[in-house]
């Protein structure tokens, strides 16, 4: 239920605002490539054009040897380039800071925008360097105040109860939610989980001003909402986001802060 809610939320604020706005220039997402706050826009970066970006989301979770509520932080690190038209590559690290839980594996990321005229229509990939996360597949179209698309989670480690106390190494993914169920294994219940294979997502992004937009989107899991100031070739992020499915796994509560920027060159 909360993901239809979440749904019909963007949805409905989209098209409330889209027909009093104009788009910003893409952006680095949360997940890497140009975008909007967590999801990838069908937009791509010129030729010969670079950018850096970085984003931080503050989380609750407890301390594995002191059993103490403590604040972490997660700290994604992004690098995109216009190799040719309508095509643009990245690499993205998250990494945790404080945290008892690993750090995500690198992703390289590539999206290629489809000769088409009437819209903006675009293929992209999310790929895991490591043998644990997800990689993810996905098509979106829609202009620049508006997109939307679906895509797949695939590859990676599902989770699986090897003990009551102790799990196997486990791979997460950048879209959708994640599936939880029971199973058997070696005649006893466990507990299996992987990402949902399916997703979803939605993005809208507004100017407000010269330099303020107003950007809202769903990856699939959560909402997000918030600012981006835009100033030349720089951009400054501050937004609402959700609590992931992911996450809530894991044990980790969001502060529902994410603040990030990045320069174009």
């Amino acid at each position: 239920m909360r993901t239809i809610r979440d749904l019909v939320l963007t949805a409905g604020m989209a098209a409330l605002l889209v027909l009093f706005s104009q788009p910003s220039f893409a952006a680095t997402s949360l997940i890497g490539l140009t975008g909007g706050l967590t999801v990838p826009s069908p937009v791509t970066i010129k030729p010969e054009t670079y950018e850096v970006g970085t984003h931080v989301e503050a989380f609750r979770e407890t301390n594995q040897s002191t059993n103490a509520e403590e604040t972490t932080a997660d700290i994604s690190v992004k690098l995109n380039a216009g190799v040719y038209d309508n095509l643009e590559v990245g690499l993205e690290k998250n990494m945790r800071s404080a945290s008892d839980m690993r750090d995500d594996q690198v992703t390289f990321q590539a999206k290629y925008r489809l000769p088409v005229e009437t819209f903006n229509l675009s293929l992209g990939t999310v790929f895991s360097t490591g043998g644990v996360d997800y990689s993810s597949a996905y098509i979106v179209g829609g202009w620049k105040v508006l997109y939307g698309g679906v895509g797949l989670n695939f590859g990676g480690q599902r989770l699986e109860e090897l003990t009551l106390t102790q799990v196997r190494r486990f791979g997460t993914a950048k879209f959708g939610g994640y599936r939880l169920k029971r199973g058997i294994r070696n005649g006893s219940d466990t507990y299996i989980g992987e990402p949902e294979e399916f997703f979803a997502m939605f993005g809208a992004d507004f100017r407000l001003s010269d330099y303020f937009n107003l950007i809202m989107d769903f990856n699939g899991d959560r909402f997000a909402a918030g600012f981006r100031l835009t100033m030349k070739d720089f951009n400054f992020d501050v937004a609402y986001v959700g609590q992931s499915e992911t996450e809530a796994l894991l044990g980790r509560k969001t502060e529902n802060f994410l603040v990030g920027g990045g320069v174009r060159f």
